[in-house]
């Protein structure tokens, strides 16, 4: 008699594990869209954001460098601004010791517009 219903217990908990598991993986899904959307924006936000020294200001940067970095270089800005820009929110420089000048063109990059003098 003990064993008429096998694995009774078995499939209660496979039957309640299914039953939570998909409403939370349903939150779980919608809460990391949302919080994709929102690094997004506030990625676009803090790229849009140009901070400035003195130095900069007094050679007309800020009339040339706004909007995204695609806008500031199509509107002139230097590319150590550029650069300078980018480090500063957060951007990484490295520096290879070896001969010769390595790195990666992609959608946004400013790698494409710097040149020997920028970075040496």
């Amino acid at each position: 008699m003990a064993w008429k219903h096998k694995n009774r217990w078995f499939r209660r908990w496979l039957l309640t594990i299914t039953f939570w598991a998909v409403p939370v993986m349903i939150v779980a899904v919608n809460e990391a869209r949302e919080e994709m959307a929102y690094n997004k924006v506030d990625l676009q936000k803090s790229l849009a954001t140009w901070e400035l020294t003195n130095a900069q200001r007094a050679t007309g940067a800020a009339a040339r460098c706004h909007g995204d970095p695609d806008e500031a270089r199509a509107a002139g800005c230097p590319a150590d601004i550029l650069l300078a820009n980018a480090l500063a929110k957060g951007g990484k420089c490295v520096v290879e010791p070896t001969t010769g000048y390595i790195y990666h063109i992609r959608t946004g990059s400013i790698s494409r517009v710097l040149e020997l003098h920028h970075v040496g």
